[in-house]
């Protein structure tokens, strides 16, 4: 297992590892969660004037989830086990597979975003994924760009507070008017934010791209390189 320190263009760090080896066993199962909404409630005017209260049990539904538990083994004889399930990477025992994780600096735990099968050659990337999740942790490491969303956020409840009062004394034109400037004041700070999405998920693709392309193994084809930023 190999472990690197990296610093974004925005000052974000994050840390990066991979394990290669040979599939000695690979299983997958499939579990159904099942979930029920909240309750509504129905009042029922009785003939005599009373009143009762009826309970509408909430509409249950079903999610189907498949994990894949892989151990792998590297030359060193060292094993380890991963989930690979979200990545969705075929493989079977023999094949030599890496994978590859990642986390926000300072932070001790991180998630398997990559894999490449290096006996058929494909690599797939779920790195999008894992960035939707974890855009706080990896953006906000080492304090980078704290100050500004919470500046922003304290602005934005403080804005509401304001609308909300103007709103209920009667005041609707001014409260109109305000709730606009709090929107148009809003909406370059979230471009700015997502255009940071952006930039931080091309260049994290760019690392987990190149990571995987230097790793030294017995490579039968190019690799395909789905869910990468070329």
């Amino acid at each position: 297992m190999s472990s690197t320190d990296h610093t974004l263009s925005g000052g974000q760090k994050f840390w990066i590892c991979d394990f290669t080896g040979e599939v000695v066993e690979a299983n997958k199962v499939s579990h159904t969660s099942i979930h029920q909404g909240s309750p509504s409630y129905m009042t029922n005017v009785s003939g005599d004037g009373s009143v009762g209260l009826m309970v509408v049990p909430g509409a249950v539904s079903s999610t189907e989830h498949t994990s894949q538990e892989l151990w792998l083994k590297n030359v060193d004889g060292e094993e380890q086990s991963f989930g690979v399930g979200h990545i969705g990477l075929p493989m079977r025992v023999g094949h030599v597979v890496t994978v590859v994780w990642i986390g926000g600096g300072g932070k001790t735990e991180g998630r398997n975003v990559a894999a490449r099968n290096h006996t058929t050659g494909e690599i797939r990337c779920e790195l999008e994924r894992v960035l939707s999740d974890n855009f706080n942790t990896l953006m906000f490491s080492d304090g980078a760009g704290k100050g500004s969303l919470t500046w922003a956020a304290v602005g934005a409840v403080l804005g509401m507070i304001f609308v909300s009062v103007f709103l209920r004394e009667g005041y609707l034109l001014p409260g109109a008017f305000f709730g606009a400037f709090v929107g148009l004041s809003a909406y370059p700070i979230l471009g700015r934010f997502k255009a940071l999405r952006g930039r931080l998920f091309a260049e994290l693709s760019g690392v987990v791209k190149n990571r995987l392309e230097a790793i030294q193994a017995p490579v039968c084809s190019e690799p395909a390189l789905t869910g990468l930023s070329k």
